[in-house]
């Protein structure tokens, strides 16, 4: 019996996954987008292909009334209706492919593969097709199509209904009139079927990508052996180890709060300690840090009105005998101790400054 799959998919695996070309796909989710661009570049671009056309028509019917017909001069006509043509719809033609191209990468990015585009025999397996018909996977495409359909059926329904009325009418309008009519007509329709389409595609790729990451899912074991398959990566280790200096570097600025005081050097040095005399035999060092360090150390200090005492010579021994959590070493109890008695006579998040030269 095969162990089942519960755990999410690592971050390499997905990795390995995209380099292969299997990432989130949703053919729906494609076509609404290139709807979407191509509904509002007819509507910007629209009125002005139309009257481009109907100019690049008129000119081709008083060219042919001007010029005797033989096989040159059709030639060059056409030609000319081709340049017209291409002079008319060539932004419209444009906008599609950027439109096609962007329905995929506003999806997944940039993911090429060489491996996705490879043929599968498996793909041309009649068996191996009728099984991917009936699969789950078939059923939701069956049910996706039969959606889609009825939805663009009770639009154009509903949207037939309301314009009707004006549709009858139209038989009384001049040529130009009922050009515009029945333009504003297609648009209406176009901007429902659209906004249809927007709704299942955002629905559709939701839905892959839940089916994604669950054909992703990995066993206990295959998490397991991954770790151990990745543990050697040096690339993974630096950023691990990226990770954990910043975790502890937080935690520790978090302990600066409960500090009694900051002792400075004042600009290279900085160490926080804390000191309970009810629970701490000697002072603790709950933070310390060096040039940056030390200045986060110091701000943080200020916004919680922990003392600073500018001491070069106590600041250099402590930041270089002691470590974060540990008590301050039996030598320097005197020099604290002076420091913490100091301070207990001052008001909250007073600084200090030593002479600097001791």
């Amino acid at each position: 019996m095969s162990e089942e799959k519960t755990e999410q998919p690592t971050g390499h695996k997905l990795s390995e996954a995209r380099k292969k070309g299997q990432v989130v796909k949703s053919k729906d989710a494609a076509t609404g987008i290139f709807m979407l661009i191509m509904f509002f570049g007819f509507a910007s671009m629209g009125k002005n292909i139309i009257s481009t056309l109907m100019m690049e028509t008129k000119k081709r019917a008083v060219l042919y009334s001007k010029v005797n017909l033989n096989q040159e001069t059709i030639l060059n006509i056409y030609n000319h209706s081709l340049v017209g043509f291409f002079k008319a719809l060539g932004p419209i033609l444009f906008l599609a492919v950027v439109a096609s191209v962007a329905g995929h990468l506003i999806q997944r990015g940039w993911a090429p593969s060489l491996q996705s585009i490879m043929p599968k025999l498996d793909k041309i397996n009649p068996i191996e097709g009728l099984k991917r018909i009936f699969s789950q996977k078939g059923f939701i495409e069956f049910l996706k199509i039969l959606i889609r359909t009825l939805g663009i059926v009770l639009i154009f329904r509903a949207y037939l209904l309301e314009k009707l009325p004006l549709i009858m009418r139209s038989s009384a309008m001049y040529t130009n009139d009922a050009i515009s009519f029945y333009g504003s007509i297609a648009m209406g329709f176009a901007g429902r079927i659209t906004l249809w389409m927007v709704v299942i595609g955002g629905f559709d790729y939701f839905l892959q990508r839940y089916l994604f990451m669950k054909q992703m899912q990995m066993t206990k074991k295959e998490l397991k052996d991954e770790l151990k398959s990745t543990d050697g990566d040096p690339h993974l280790k630096q950023r691990l180890r990226e990770r954990q200096r910043a975790f502890i570097q937080q935690r520790m600025l978090e302990g600066v709060k409960t500090a009694r005081v900051v002792i400075t050097n004042p600009t290279h040095f900085a160490v926080a300690l804390k000191y309970d005399e009810e629970t701490n035999l000697a002072p603790v060092v709950v933070a310390k840090g060096k040039d940056h360090l030390a200045e986060s150390i110091k701000a943080l200090a200020r916004q919680n009105s922990v003392h600073l005492y500018e001491n070069k010579s106590l600041a250099q021994l402590l930041y270089k005998n002691t470590d974060i959590g540990e008590t301050i070493p039996p030598e320097l109890y005197k020099s604290v101790a002076e420091v913490i008695a100091f301070i207990e006579r001052l008001g909250p998040g007073m600084e200090r400054r030593k002479n600097p030269g001791k």
